[in-house]
């Protein structure tokens, strides 16, 4: 069993990776540079201590199916349902926004922000979305 940090505590740092050993324990063992100094983070915990973390938030198990309605995946795909509905949203106030400033009831300048803001939001949404379904 793997588990993937999630949220930094402690040594373990986002992403790093805990294996078992087989002996009701699993780790980490990391060596970084930085600059001309070189350090080591290291952890180990039990297999109950590390299935507490996941409940809390910490770890996640690594496993090569999605075996769960909390796994991953569907965190991934309820993210992307998420970023779909907000660029629907948006578009939908862009092109009341736009409607508006043809009949003259709000200035120049706030379609000019309106639009600057919208090209934005979905330039980062769009690439977020992208980085989800490439993963």
């Amino acid at each position: 069993m793997e588990y993937r940090v999630i949220k930094e505590f402690g040594s373990a740092k986002k992403g790093d990776v805990l294996e078992s050993d087989n002996s009701g324990f699993v780790s980490f063992d990391v060596t970084e540079k930085s600059g001309r100094s070189e350090y080591t983070r290291a952890m180990t915990l039990d297999v109950d201590t590390a299935e507490c973390m996941v409940e809390d938030g910490y770890l996640e198990r690594v496993t090569d199916e999605c075996c769960c309605e909390d796994c991953t995946c569907k965190k991934i795909e309820d993210t992307v349902e998420l970023i779909d509905t907000l660029i629907e949203q948006y578009d939908k106030d862009h092109k009341d926004t736009l409607e508006k400033a043809e009949k003259g009831e709000i200035p120049p300048c706030v379609k000019v922000e309106a639009e600057t803001v919208y090209y934005n939001l979905n330039k980062v949404l769009n690439k977020i979305k992208n980085e989800l379904l490439d993963e």
